[in-house]
């Protein structure tokens, strides 16, 4: 192969492979051939007979022996390739100016091989049928590396004097179709066919497949490299499908029908030289192409060559990359440069005080024809020198310029700061603020702002309210809140300061407690004593915020504040009281519950305001020589009081009193000693009855029927003088 030290003009040419099988006339000579490649077109037009410029090659069906094909119709015959029978992508794979053909032999042995005739093994027990051989550099190191499929079923890459390794560790496919960024992400997947499968690998994330509806395989596989087909920076994979139909398929699955093919490869190519790339292919065993516009036309001698059916495409001249540079514009980081290409892909270092990578989806395209320019800018947050390298850029047509090119910046920033910004709650300067309420939102702006912006939508008044400028660096702003339905929500605003550069800053305030929704109180019904001082408070209280005020109403005029207050009703009846509660956003609530005042209980001077005991009290008194006083007091199951009073003088004698709820019985014996005794027995029986203040009776209340007591009163006496009249008689006796 050529070895020449200046790599600067290097051309890396992108390929098609057609098989084919016909007859084609060359230079006056009847050839039957089975395969074919060629370079791929840019909008550069040459000589048609320059006899340098590098059109095609094909392999004779016959014998295998590759022949390449010149502008002028001439070609050249390689002898020493073996039986050929699977030509690969064209591509520059040694660093020289001749571009070399990778192909697959009868015996399944892989070589690259180059006009003159140097050939070099790179690969044993390669596939050779129903499969299709890339070319591209995956590993970014500036030489392509040719992808193939051995019998076992996986794929390969070697460079030329290197070693084959199984690619991924050994992916089964049919036949890889190209190397490229197929999901537009920055980093470079392989595309290849397994089946009806089309599947790409990302080093990063594995395989994953993207299109399963079959690819027609007739005479050979009905698919091609992946290609930037109309310069929106997304490659699509040419197939033919199994209804005969060509197919560019997108990363995500979907596809568009350009018109019907043979069911062979196919390939990309810039044919019409317009800048956009149409597909090669078989129709009926003629060799034509179509473009994204579905028109399919012959590629004859119009196209470069002088017999009809062959794949013909012009010089593809080397990319050239000018006018690399970096500059502070704006206070951003600007990289441009020239090409005389589109590109497919570029990659630009930017290193400094802030490190970053550029890629061909970061720079924006415009131009045509043979002057392209890329533009990306880089907005930079510190100041410094910095240093711009373009390490690589491919064009679309697969041309590689990997010259190293540099420029450097010296960045200063200027632009507007905001030191702080704040919002305040203008109504009751508590945080808390409710609708119609107002806020003023202040920022702190160093710089040469032109503008100053607030984000009040939180608060009812639009995304960008503007701040009047109050002094040198103050800005400032009231605003309405004008929002309804929302319970202890914070919000802050969002201040943007923007200077006459488009500099901007942004900075966001402390937050406001939202509270429009009134607070949640309940109280119960309850039932309290006249004249006796009760406790009041809510039974419950909720709120988005806080409770701020409780304001009682006792619905006899009198009036309380606080959440638990004291109040005595000084008459029977039933009140209708309020509570209203009052929160932080000023939103109130008010309740109603109703107080049922009930009397006061009395008996004997002794009062039960509250509870009710039942009980029954028995007391036992005995005295041998002394008289005994009994009080008994017992309560009942509705509340009234019964004191039984009992006053009794005994000598070796018993004084018994026995009180039970419903009624009273009280039995008094008197006894004397040795023969002579006395007894006496009293029972009352009395009704319970209840007595009010007023002199009502009611039942419940116990008392003396008119003139009994003084009856008991005048029997006692009378057992008395009874018992003194016996002792007096007995001692005379």
């Amino acid at each position: 192969m050529d070895t020449r030290g200046d790599t600067a003009s290097t051309s890396l040419r992108q390929v098609l492979v057609i098989g084919v099988v016909g007859i084609v006339l060359l230079s006056g000579m009847s050839v039957p051939f089975a395969g074919v490649a060629a370079a791929a077109n840019t909008s550069t037009t040459t000589t048609p007979d320059d006899p340098d410029i590098f059109r095609f090659a094909y392999f004779n069906e016959s014998d295998g022996h590759i022949s390449f094909v010149y502008a002028n119709g001439t070609e050249r015959g390689i002898s020493n390739t073996g039986q050929a029978v699977i030509l690969g992508d064209a591509t520059d794979l040694d660093s020289d100016p001749a571009i070399e053909i990778p192909y697959v032999t009868s015996q399944n042995e892989l070589y690259v091989i180059d006009r003159n005739g140097d050939r070099q093994h790179l690969a044993s027990g390669v596939r050779k049928q129903v499969t299709k051989i890339a070319t591209g550099d995956w590993d970014d190191d500036g030489r392509p590396a040719v992808f193939f499929t051995k019998t076992d079923g996986q794929i390969y890459r070697t460079e030329v004097g290197g070693h084959v390794t199984a690619f991924a560790g050994g992916l089964n496919a049919d036949a890889p179709l190209g190397v490229t960024d197929l999901t537009n992400d920055g980093v470079e997947e392989l595309v290849y066919a397994s089946g009806s499968t089309l599947v790409y690998y990302n080093a990063s994330g594995g395989t994953t497949s993207f299109f399963n509806n079959g690819i027609g395989a007739s005479s050979g596989l009905g698919v091609g490299q992946p290609a930037d087909f109309d310069r929106d920076g997304s490659p699509r994979v040419p197939i033919v499908d199994t209804s005969g139909n060509i197919d560019l398929v997108s990363v995500d699955g979907s596809t568009t029908q350009l018109g019907a093919a043979d069911k062979a490869p196919i390939a990309p190519a810039n044919v019409t030289g317009d800048g956009t790339l149409e597909v090669v292919h078989l129709r009926n065993d003629d060799v034509k192409y179509t473009t994204l516009s579905g028109q399919t036309s012959d590629l004859a001698a119009s196209n470069g060559l002088q017999s009809a059916g062959i794949v013909t495409v012009s010089e593809d001249e080397p990319l050239v990359v000018s006018n690399f540079s970096l500059v502070n514009q704006s206070e951003n980081l600007t990289v441009s440069f020239d090409t005389n290409d589109p590109l497919s892909k570029v990659t630009v270092e930017l290193e400094g005080p802030e490190n970053t990578t550029f890629h061909r989806s970061d720079f924006t395209e415009s131009g045509s024809g043979d002057d392209y320019t890329y533009t990306t800018t880089y907005n930079a947050s510190t100041e410094g020198e910095y240093h711009a390298t373009l390490t690589t850029a491919t064009g679309l047509d697969g041309d590689v310029f990997d010259r190293p090119l540099h420029d450097r910046s010296m960045l200063t920033l200027g632009g507007v700061v905001i030191v702080n910004a704040t919002l305040v709650d203008l109504t009751d300067h508590n945080g808390v603020v409710n609708e119609s309420d107002w806020v003023r939102v202040r920022a702190n702006v160093t710089g040469d702002a032109q503008t100053v912006t607030a984000d009040l939508s939180a608060f009812g008044q639009g995304s960008s309210v503007s701040l009047e400028q109050v002094s040198d660096n103050l800005w400032a702003t009231n605003a309405s809140v004008d929002v309804t339905g929302v319970s202890g929500a914070n919000r802050s605003v969002t201040v943007t300061a923007k200077d006459g550069e488009g500099h901007t800053d942004t900075a966001t305030t402390n937050d406001l407690l939202i509270d429009t929704v009134a607070p949640s109180v309940t109280n119960a019904n309850r039932t309290v004593t006249v004249d006796q001082s009760a406790t009041y408070s809510p039974d419950s209280v909720s709120d988005g915020s806080w409770i701020t005020a409780y304001q009682w109403a006792f619905g006899t005029g009198a009036t309380a504040s606080g959440e638990s207050v004291s109040y005595s009703y000084s008459q029977t009846g039933t009140y209708t009281a309020t509570l209203a509660v009052a929160d932080a956003g000023g939103n109130v609530e008010t309740t109603t519950f109703q107080v049922t005042v009930e009397a006061q209980s009395t008996n004997g001077g002794s009062t039960d305001s509250t509870d009710s005991t039942d009980s029954t009290d028995s007391t036992d008194s005995t005295d041998s020589t002394d008289s005994t006083d009994s009080t008994e007091t017992t309560t009942d199951d509705t509340g009234s009081t019964t004191t039984d009073s009992t006053n009794s003088t005994t000598t070796d004698g018993t004084n018994t009193t026995t009180t039970t709820d419903d009624t009273t019985s009280t039995t008094t014996t008197s006894s004397t000693d040795d023969t002579d005794s006395t007894t006496t027995t009293t029972t009352t029986t009395t009704a319970t009855t209840t007595t009010s203040d007023s002199g009502q009776v009611h039942t419940g209340d116990t008392i003396w029927p008119d003139g009994i007591a003084e009856g008991l009163l005048w029997a006692f006496l009378l057992i008395v003088l009874v018992g003194l009249v016996a002792r007096y008689t007995q001692k005379q006796l």
